[in-house]
């Protein structure tokens, strides 16, 4: 703030003017006395002027300067304060006991009382804002922790719904849960969304998208429902309009999907329209989605109250029509934040028309990377806890001419990249004992830049960055896309090891032979089973999807009997563990296309990282698998033919033999922590084998390995590869 400039210097001068003045009159006085009196008196009368005029002239002078200094003083202050600058320096300092020196005082007094209502308004004011965080956590929290049994309760009304047991009363009960828990969970996506703008923690991430799949994936929808409803349902978009548009996708489509599932919901009968199509946004080039229905319209006095949240008006018109208030809310404040607006017109009792416009930024157009097809010295290795895993990442890179090596712990993973040089390495992420960020982290340590790629299940915003925070160098998502592979092969693998090709021949999916398309015909009467997706994350290979389902069907009795195991010790701090076998078993069933076990199992992992409720919710789960495994077991999965037997034998034995010959040069060259993890993996390979003699002597070579008597263990692991003709 400017303060006008008040120069106090003009005053002195007009002080000494009148002084002077005054001195001439004297002088004048002196004349005339001079004239009347003589030269002598008038001298002394001069004088005694001339000395009055003296000291009157300094007399101004200092009081000026006094009426200065604390003139300036409150300046001073006062522009501080007018800046909002509250400390101490903005008092006034007392320089006189005059009137300016009260008026100093006042002000100061003043200051204080100010300075303290201003302490308590920011004091009240971060109150409100700590409650304001606060509720916004809870909202968040708490429509989180619904959220999972909802899709649960919907996932397990899919299998019931499924069930050829039930009348028609029943299936009708079901589709009311789903049809209700798809409303709520609906509801509960609304309160977590509007949590998440209310703390200011949605960011609009902007890509190339195409908006014509975009509009047409949300009008099938939405018509979907309005033809359900008898309505009338018909969309268009301008030619003119480009197909690849820059914004953020993710966004976009859900205020399409808001603001057109409201006309469809307030529409009782009639029709609703959906037209895209050229126009300005604030100046500069735009494109406007027209929302019209026919339906019951809002009242001139609630258009004001229209984008507030929570707001639902006329309720007695609108009566069993279920929603938050918020749909309209959060659609408005993400159109602001993408630099839009949304713009309404409604007749009451006729119908609404809803505008949203968006500036217009044409995308790029996809690149098209073709089908990376990798040479045979394209070196991969895949590390993961689940053998089911491993044989799905197998099965998916073999489509792309890749081989892989498998590892089935950070340990091993750690050992086998010391004694070979790979191109590229997937990593998951939970593992017990090392998970995949702490083996990375040692890979680092150790100078090795191999590119490591993270595997995980929890495909959830953020999860890519939180990776490529801890050292590693990208993120596929279990279940395994097959898009999203080819790019990491065709970014990370050497140029010279692979070659692409654009016309990819059609994924595995053929079925080789009469016995397995019977079995898939089985498995697709299995409730719970969807073999289409399962197929589709094998890539599309019949012979990967049965053989996961096979491993899974063979080992998930001990998966359960271990998960009972840690949740009768969770007391005793195996939480960590529990967390880890119920993150494996939600791939496991994610893989094999059985997403509502999958569903129960990411519960699950969810609330292990509180303890709480996991005695009552275990007991469940387990039996739901255990009920699923008895559906499997109609079918012939369980049933491993004997070629199938001599496939897995050999395979049994191809790993056996880069075991022992990893372990033996390990201890030739005395490196300690690679020979602990070689023996570690001969232990569970010699699990697999019948053969008793060769089994002790397995076991052997690793007691004589982990007790640092590397000799004698590099002999006898030479003698068992001479032995077995390894």
């Amino acid at each position: 703030m400017d303060f006008p400039n008040l120069n106090l210097n003009r005053l002195s001068v007009r002080m000494k003017l009148a002084l002077s003045f005054a001195a001439v009159g004297v002088l004048n006085v002196c004349l005339g006395l001079y004239a009347v009196f003589g030269a002598g008196e008038v001298k002394v009368v001069a004088a005694l002027v001339c000395a009055g005029c003296l000291l009157s002239l300094c007399a101004a002078r200092y009081i000026s300067r006094g009426i200065k200094r604390s003139i300036d003083e409150l300046l001073r202050v006062s522009g501080l304060v007018s800046d909002g600058r509250l400390e101490n320096s903005a008092r006034v300092r007392i320089l006189s006991h005059d009137e300016l020196g009260s008026l100093a005082r006042q002000y100061n007094f003043m200051f204080d009382r100010i300075n303290a209502l201003v302490s308590a308004l920011r004091e009240r004011s971060a109150e409100a804002e700590r409650a304001v965080r606060a509720k916004g956590v809870f909202l968040a929290t708490m429509s989180h922790e619904i959220r999972t049994p909802m899709n649960v309760i919907i996932g397990m009304s899919d299998i019931l719904a499924s069930a050829d047991n039930l009348d028609a009363t029943q299936k009708g009960y079901l589709r009311d849960i789903r049809r209700m828990g798809k409303s709520l969970l609906q509801m509960i996506n609304d309160i977590l969304d509007f949590s998440k703008i209310d703390m200011d923690r949605i960011e609009i991430v902007s890509a190339s998208y195409d908006f014509r799949d975009l509009f047409e994936s949300v009008c099938s929808q939405s018509g979907f429902l309005a033809t359900s409803k008898g309505l009338k349902f018909v969309h268009s978009v301008d030619a003119a309009l480009p197909r690849m548009l820059f914004g953020d996708e993710l966004r976009v489509r859900q205020v399409l999907t808001n603001v057109i599932s409201n006309a469809v919901k307030y529409t009782r009968d009639g029709l609703v329209s959906v037209n895209v199509g050229l126009r300005g946004c604030r100046g500069g080039a735009g494109f406007g989605v027209t929302v019209s229905d026919t339906g019951v319209g809002i009242r001139p006095s609630d258009m004001p109250l229209l984008f507030r949240p929570f707001q639902q008006f006329d309720r007695e018109m609108n009566k069993g029509i279920v929603g938050t208030g918020l749909g309209l809310a959060i659609s408005r404040r993400l159109v602001d934040m993408m630099g839009g607006e949304i713009l309404v017109e409604s007749e009451y009792g006729v119908g609404s028309v809803f505008t949203i416009v968006l500036p217009l930024a044409e995308g790029d157009a996809p690149a098209s990377v073709g089908e990376v097809v990798a040479s045979a010295d394209a070196n991969v290795l895949v590390v993961d806890d689940s053998a089911e895993n491993l044989t799905v990442a197998q099965g998916c890179l073999g489509r792309h001419g890749v081989t892989p090596d498998t590892a089935s712990s950070g340990a091993e993973a750690i050992a086998m990249m010391a004694a070979k040089k790979y191109d590229l390495v997937f990593m998951d992420h939970m593992m017990p004992d090392m998970d995949g960020i702490e083996a990375a982290r040692r890979i680092r340590a150790s100078g090795d830049r191999t590119p490591i790629i993270a595997l995980s299940a929890n495909a959830v915003a953020g999860m890519e960055d939180f990776f490529l925070r801890s050292g590693l160098d990208g993120f596929l998502a279990k279940p395994i896309d097959d898009v999203r592979l080819n790019e990491l092969l065709a970014k990370w693998l050497p140029p010279a090891k692979y070659t692409t090709r654009r016309n990819a021949p059609g994924k595995g999916g053929a079925v080789k032979d009469d016995a397995t398309a019977n079995l898939l015909s089985s498995l697709r009467g299995v409730p719970g089973l969807d073999v289409d997706l399962g197929m589709e994350y094998s890539g599309g290979d019949a012979a990967i999807y049965v053989a996961v389902l096979r491993q899974m069907y063979g080992k998930v009795d001990a998966d359960l009997s271990k998960l009972e195991k840690l949740e009768q010790s969770l007391a005793d701090g195996d939480i960590a563990e529990y967390a880890v076998k119920v993150h494996a078993m939600k791939g496991v069933f994610a893989n094999i296309g059985a997403e509502a076990l999958a569903s129960s199992a990411s519960k699950l992992e969810a609330m292990a990282k509180h303890a709480a409720g996991l005695l009552s919710d275990t007991p469940p789960f387990v039996e739901a698998v255990k009920n699923f495994k008895t559906l499997l077991s109609a079918t012939a999965i369980g049933t491993v033919k004997e070629q199938e037997q001599e496939q897995e034998q050999e395979q049994n034995s191809n790993t056996l033999a880069r075991v022992l010959n990893a372990l033996r040069d390990a201890c030739a060259l005395c490196k300690g922590n690679e020979a602990n993890a070689w023996a570690a993996r001969l232990r569970r390979q010699a699990g697999g084998v019948k053969d008793a003699a060769v089994h002790a002597r397995l076991l052997e070579l690793a007691e004589l390995a982990e007790a640092y008597e590397y000799d004698a263990a590099a002999e006898k692991a030479d003698g068992l590869i001479s032995d077995l003709a390894m």
